[in-house]
């Protein structure tokens, strides 16, 4: 709840604007290398500090150093760049309704595992164990198995 409300505030934010993008550059440069090499599909990058403040091409850099695929003229002559640069809003649209389905998700998922307990003859509950606002994942499933006598 705490992380959508954060969020909500920062698609208002006129300021937050660049921050926004960068989830985007961050998936130009996931499918910059899935296309260049398909083996390194998902592979953790390193950290860039201000990365709204970069141009794509010197964050990419900057967070591929490691794995030495592309020169920067490479990546400034690549012309689909500016093209999917363009459109930042769709990929925070997406990430936008992955924040709103992802706690829906996750509460069907524990009532699922608590129907089965039940089905199961076990009881249990779902139980909040800290403040949602420190993590959404806040919830744990309890159950116990009935002792024979």
């Amino acid at each position: 709840y705490f992380i959508t409300e954060m969020y909500k505030d920062r698609l208002k934010a006129k300021k937050e604007v660049e921050k926004l993008k960068v989830h985007n550059k961050r998936a130009i440069l996931e499918y910059l290398i899935n296309e260049k090499r398909p083996d390194l599909r998902h592979t953790p990058l390193k950290t860039v500090k201000r990365p709204e403040e970069l141009a794509f091409s010197d964050y990419a850099l900057k967070a591929t150093a490691h794995l030495g695929l592309w020169t920067s003229e490479e990546l400034n002559q690549d012309e689909r760049i500016a093209k999917m640069e363009i459109q930042w809003w769709r990929v925070v649209a997406f990430y936008t309704l992955r924040l709103l389905f992802g706690p829906l998700l996750e509460t069907v998922l524990l009532l699922d595992r608590g129907l089965y307990l039940l089905e199961q003859g076990l009881d249990s509950l779902l139980v909040p164990i800290f403040n949602p606002r420190l993590s959404p994942r806040n919830f744990v499933l309890l159950s116990h198995k009935k002792c024979k006598k």
